[in-house]
Order: structure tokens, then C-alpha cells, then sequence
């Protein structure tokens, strides 16, 4: 097996330059394809139409670059890789294809391109977080701009390298996310995830890029999914060919590597395996009338007025509200799965409403819904009811009443009941059962909606260090399904909850929520994180993963950098929606 040295080689890949890789590149290039929605599934056919030439960089095989160019004939696209193995089988498969819209050359794209200014469409990279050190991003997205011509594309998509249930993909999880740390291959702030995320939307604002946007996807393999045996497969070359790369820089033995792969193969194929992978697309537009580089001028953010945040009792506060800022922007009360997935829509439960936020803003949408929330804590739904009653919303009610026992309302009482972001309100066990009794009040046709987040992904050190306290918090409690306390690897399992509920056509959507500095819901968002997050202190401290002292030092300093210019933050939020039969 080949060694990892990219100061003889200039190849930072971690998994290498050989046959095999080849092959898993072209395996992972039609998973991510296919889970992502398309070659371009978030470009409209108006803007495919004016793109005529386009390059891929990173191209690998060849998989983008020559799905691309048989779909659109008209277009050229070219690919470019620093692996000549790779580009010499990419051309292979244009020959035999009979494609002659297509080029491929051999080029190392930490150095400048070998293109001349102005020359393409659209200039696509997806995951090249494992093929470059995170410092060549920035010169790298300079040079993306010099070859775009005016009104062009930049488009670049990255992953979060996975969540979820098996001990041995965690651990390997570990080990990679530290030895690309050691290598200068990760953007995290504390080593949990890879952390790109937050980064694709700053890397094309600084380049220059307007009219910036964002659009997640996910892959899902775990058992019973439709890409179960393709991810199976990918995965399990891909730890076998990242062994040099694991071994090179220190973090772990061949022996350990081939008792994790051992392991890994077998928990991949339990019924009780579960897991996604995160991806994040971002793309941008060169303004008219720009050849160069030209850098952005971006001022000093002003300091954000901040509410004071309420003290903590010990217990679990609901941590997220990532749903709500495009609830309140958008003129219908559901998205359109869930609004094609239940009709008529004439009564909605609001499970574990706190102080009725969900409630309020789906009521005012939809005047002609009657909706019932639901919460234990009294003060917050006095809260939510004064709520109503100032914004003047005659169809909401909000009633004291413990969501996670027996409920006081009638078998088939409801059309919808929605639960929203309530992990770690009771343990992973009661899971089932809490469930079930939604299903009981919800009629036959009805749905369950059901939506969950992971922890956001930042490049605060501070918020990612709270972060990992409560992930260590909830796995010490078990309160979250993570098999080791890295996450809380409540998404993957969302599906199969519901489902054993006795829920079926379960559908699932992916959204994110980008709260970085300068993004039209930084402020509403991190409001909420402050107050959530204080009141999760005592908690952390009563599981004794931190001290009193310890946790108020890291807060203060959150308080400080998600003010920062330089704050990023992505969240992605999950929403199964089953139908009772």
C-alpha cells in the first residue's frame, strides 16, 4: 500500500492515488450525485441554459465532469487533477463514451490555474476538504474568480464526514478528524467535526461573490436505506485506503486500523446501524464588469444588544429553534412535503410548545387551523398565551400538560402533531413510547412531524466547546444515541423511530440554518443560543462534565465570538414526516 508524504508528492488526498481509489471515487461520485439530487439540482434551467463552458477542479475520475457533458451537449466542461492515473482513465471513459465536449489535464490546484482570466461559466469543487490544506483555500478561491467570467458561477459543495450509531465509525471518526487536524486538513475549532460548513459562504464573500446561497443534502446508509449497500461498500474501501494516512502522521496502527475495520464491516450490517452524511452546497455569482480579484470591504460588525439570559434549574432546556426564521418568512404554515402529506389540515398538536413560538407563527399563517400546544412549564404557557393574545391570534390555545406521558386527549384527535427539537428533554429510551402515544392522537392519514438538529457546526471554540460539553452530557445521561458522546446522533435514528411508532410512507427532508456574521438570521439566532445554552449550565455541571467555574469562562467567551466578524456557524436540521395509517 502506498505511503502518505505530500511534501515529495504535493498530494494532500488522504486516501491516496491508486487503482482502488479510483474506483471509490467513482462509486462516491454517483452516491453523492444521486443523494445530493443531481449533477446542478439547485440551479435552475434558465441558468444551466446561459452556462456553456464549466470546470471542475479536484475532478478525480472524471464522474462530474463527464455526467455533466453527456447531459449538456452544447456545454464543455473540463477537469483537472493533480493525479495523472486519474486523469488518464477520465479521458478513457470521454473516448468511450463518444463525448467530444470534454478536456481533462493534469494540474496541482494549490498552484495558479492554467487557465487564462474569464474563462468559464461555472467553476465547480465538491469535497475538496480532503484533497487541499485548509490555508489553500482562500488563494484557491481567488484564482476560482479570476477564471470565472463576469455574471459566472463558483459553486462548491462539502461534507461533515458522517453521524452516526456505530462505535467503530466513531472511533475511526476520531482518529481521521485528528490526524487531519495534524495535517492542516480540517477547519474545526475543536476537532468534533471536519467544520467546513461554515466556511463555503466566507470563502466566496471574501472572493468577491454576490448573491451568495446555500442548499444541504444528505446521504443516508443506513440499514434498509436505498444507498445502504453502496455506502457500505464506499465506506469500507475508503477506511482501508486511508490506513497510510491515519498511520503517516501518528495518530494510530495498522493493527488498531484493521480491528476497526473488522468491527466496522460487522456493525454496518446490524439492524440497529444508522447513519447520515451532511453536505452543504454554496454558490455565488462574479459581479458584472469584474476581471480581477477584487476583495470585499466588510466593516467592523456592531456589537449585537443581547437579552439577559434566564439561570438554569438543573434541568434541560429545548436547545434549538433553527426552524423558526424561515417559518416566519415564508406565507405557508408547512413545507410543501408536509403540506401534500396531510389534508385536510384542520388540527395540530404542538408538542412541548415552550413559550408557543412554532404555535403563534403557524396560526397566523393559517387562521383556519385550530392548534393546541402543550407544555409542563406553566410560566411558559402563560408566556405563549399572552403571546396570542397581544399579536391577536384567536386560533392557538396552549394548555399545561406533560407531552411525554399519557396525554389527555382522545385516540385520533389531531390531523398533525408536530415535535420539534426535543432531544435530550427525556432519554433515549422513552423514545418509543413517547412516540407511539403521538401516533395514538393522531387520526388514520394523519402525520407525525417530527424535526431534530445536531449541534451546530462553528468555528467559535468556545460554542463548539459548549457544544461538546452538553454532547458529553447527554451520552453520561442517556439522553442522546451517540455510542461515545462525539455527537448526538439523534438524526440518523429520527426515521426509524418513527416508523417503529407504526408510522409508514416515512419521508425525510434536510435543512440548515446558516447563522454566521452577516447572514439575515444571525441575530434572532444566536438570541436564542444564548438563552438556551445558559440555561443548560447547571445541567452540565450537575453531570459533571465541567465545573461551575470552568462552563461561566467558556459562555463569557461565546458571548464574545458570536459578535465577531469572523463568526461562522451552520446547523442541519432534520424533519421525518410519517403517516398513520
Amino acid at each position: 500500500m502506498a505511503s502518505y508524504d505530500p511534501s515529495l508528492t504535493g498530494n494532500y488526498y488522504i486516501l491516496g492515488d491508486s487503482q482502488a481509489e479510483g474506483v471509490h471515487l467513482i462509486e462516491q461520485d454517483r452516491n453523492f450525485t444521486r443523494s445530493m439530487g443531481g449533477l446542478l439540482p439547485e440551479q435552475s434551467e434558465e441558468t444551466i441554459a446561459h452556462i456553456r463552458t464549466a470546470l471542475d477542479v479536484a475532478c478525480g475520475p472524471g464522474g462530474w465532469v463527464l455526467g455533466m457533458a453527456q447531459t449538456y451537449r452544447y456545454m464543455h466542461v473540463t477537469g483537472v487533477d493533480i493525479s495523472q492515473n486519474m486523469i488518464d482513465y477520465a479521458i478513457i471513459q470521454a473516448r468511450a463514451s463518444g463525448l467530444d465536449n470534454v478536456s481533462f489535464q493534469v494540474g496541482n490546484i494549490t498552484q495558479p490555474l492554467n487557465f487564462p482570466d474569464a474563462s468559464f461559466d461555472l467553476v465547480n469543487a465538491r469535497h475538496i476538504e480532503e484533497v487541499i490544506p485548509a490555508a489553500a483555500f482562500a488563494p484557491l478561491f481567488k484564482e476560482f474568480m479570476r477564471v470565472t467570467r463576469p455574471g459566472g458561477i463558483i459553486r462548491i459543495t462539502g461534507s461533515e464526514w458522517g453521524v452516526t450509531t456505530s462505535f467503530a465509525y466513531e472511533k475511526f471518526m476520531k482518529l481521521l478528524l485528528q490526524a487531519a487536524r495534524r495535517s492542516g486538513l480540517d477547519f474545526s475549532a475543536d476537532g468534533r467535526n471536519l467544520g467546513i460548513s461554515p466556511w463555503l459562504r466566507r470563502f466566496l464573500r471574501d472572493a468577491g461573490c454576490v448573491n451568495i446561497q446555500e442548499r444541504a443534502s444528505f446521504l443516508d446508509f443506513s440499514v434498509g436505506a436505498e444507498q445502504q449497500q453502496s455506502g457500505y461498500q464506499d465506506l469500507t474501501v475508503a477506511f482501508e485506503l486511508m490506513q497510510p494516512f491515519l498511520t503517516a502522521v501518528g495518530v494510530t496502527t495498522q493493527q488498531e486500523v484493521a480491528r476497526l475495520q473488522q468491527q466496522l464491516s460487522v456493525e454496518m450490517l446490524e439492524e440497529s446501524f444508522h447513519g447520515l452524511v451532511y453536505t452543504l452546497t454554496a454558490w455565488g455569482q462574479k459581479p458584472e464588469g469584474v476581471v480581477s480579484q477584487i476583495a470585499p470591504s466588510i466593516g467592523a460588525q456592531q456589537s449585537l444588544p443581547l437579552s439577559p439570559a434566564s439561570e438554569g434549574d438543573g434541568t434541560v432546556p429545548r436547545l434549538f429553534h433553527f426552524d423558526l426564521p424561515a417559518l416566519k418568512t415564508r406565507a405557508q404554515a408547512l413545507s410543501d412535503l408536509a403540506d401534500s402529506f396531510v389534508s385536510p389540515l384542520q388540527r395540530v398538536l404542538d408538542v412541548a410548545s415552550g413559550k408557543g413560538e412554532w404555535a403563534t407563527s403557524v396560526g397566523q399563517i393559517s387562521p383556519d387551523v385550530e392548534i393546541i400546544g402543550i407544555e409542563r412549564d406553566a410560566r411558559q404557557v402563560e408566556h405563549a398565551r399572552e403571546q396570542a393574545r397581544e399579536r391577536g391570534i384567536a386560533n392557538v390555545a396552549f394548555t399545561v400538560m406533560d407531552p411525554f406521558q399519557r396525554l389527555d386527549f382522545a385516540d385520533n384527535s389531531f390531523d398533525l402533531v408536530n415535535v420539534r427539537y426535543i432531544v435530550g428533554l427525556i432519554p433515549a429510551e422513552a423514545w418509543p413510547g413517547v412516540l407511539r402515544e403521538f401516533v395514538r392522537v393522531t387520526r388514520p392519514g394523519g402525520v407525525i412531524q417530527l424535526t431534530e438538529a445536531e449541534l451546530p457546526i462553528t468555528n467559535s471554540s468556545a460554542l463548539a466547546q459548549l457544544g461538546g460539553l452538553i454532547a458529553q452530557a447527554f451520552f453520561l445521561t442517556r439522553r442522546s444515541f451517540s455510542p461515545e458522546g462525539r455527537l448526538l446522533s439523534i438524526t440518523p435514528v429520527l426515521k426509524q423511530l418513527v416508523q417503529d411508532a407504526g408510522c409508514q410512507s416515512v419521508q425525510q427532508v434536510v435543512s440548515e440554518t446558516n447563522f454566521s456574521s452577516g447572514t439575515p438570521v444571525h441575530r434572532e439566532v444566536i438570541q436564542d443560543i444564548v438563552q438556551a445554552y445558559r440555561l443548560v449550565l447547571p445541567f452540565l455541571v450537575n453531570a459533571g462534565v465541567t465545573t461551575q467555574q470552568e462552563v461561566e469562562q467558556v459562555y463569557q467567551q461565546m458571548l464574545s465570538e458570536i459578535q465577531s466578524d469572523d463568526f461562522g456557524a451552520v446547523a442541519f436540521s432534520l424533519t421525518v414526516l410519517g403517516k398513520k395509517q
